[in-house]
């Protein structure tokens, strides 16, 4: 009965002595060398920056329509409003723009004379975005996605005294890029260049004809 008592104080006495040691500093000469940072308790001290990765722009700019068919009205000024979301737990963003632009001008055909023109479109444009965190201040971002869209046109033969008017609305595509700059982390100035599509028919012409263009906008975004 005495050697038992005798080597359980022993082993109480030992497991008392090397607990008390590493309960001293980590850097203790004690151990010979620090402990691994895993068995460190101290938090780092990490200043992170919140990202917002959600924003309503102001888009303005100008939209040239493809080809010859909307000559003399086929360069458009441009202005409407962007949004972008994040959904949670996704790497991409979804996008949302209603941009409405307007263009006219005159000129004169053999046949009937001098004559205006005036066009305006309209796209409800939705669709996904990616966004590169390059740094706190330039983010690019490359995107595209469906559109639904309109165009309406009035012409005036001036010389015959006739004017004409159409519409028309359908569905296409657009693609977009550009670069986002924040000179503070909720407000962002940008540039984008983009390319839409949308196929239309007007004046009961047989073949249909293209209503997007290609647009260069400015924008200026509040982020949340």
């Amino acid at each position: 009965m005495r050697r038992y008592t005798q080597a359980v104080a022993m082993t109480l006495m030992a497991f008392a002595i090397r607990s008390s040691v590493f309960a001293q500093d980590v850097n203790s000469p004690v151990l010979g060398e620090p402990l691994p940072s895993l068995l460190r308790t101290e938090p780092e001290n990490i200043s992170q920056q919140p990202v917002h990765l959600n924003s309503i722009s102001l888009v303005i700019g100008g939209k040239s329509l493809s080809g010859l068919d909307w000559t003399p009205a086929e360069d458009h000024g441009e202005m409407g409003i962007m949004g972008v979301f994040r959904p949670h737990d996704w790497d991409v963003d979804l996008v949302s723009a209603i941009l409405f632009s307007a263009g006219d001008g005159k000129d004169f055909d053999p046949s009937v004379g001098s004559f205006k023109a005036e066009v305006a479109t309209l796209e409800v444009q939705l669709g996904v975005r990616h966004t590169w965190h390059a740094s706190d201040v330039v983010r690019p971002f490359l995107g595209g996605g469906l559109l639904v869209g309109s165009v309406s046109a009035d012409i005036d033969f001036q010389d015959l005294g006739v004017s004409d008017s159409d519409d028309d609305g359908a569905l296409g595509f657009w693609f977009h890029g550009g670069v986002d700059f924040h000179p503070a982390p909720q407000f962002s100035v940008g540039f984008l260049i983009g390319l839409s599509s949308m196929r239309v028919k007007l004046f009961d012409l047989e073949d249909s004809v293209d209503a997007g263009g290609v647009r260069f906008s400015l924008s200026l975004g509040f982020h949340w």
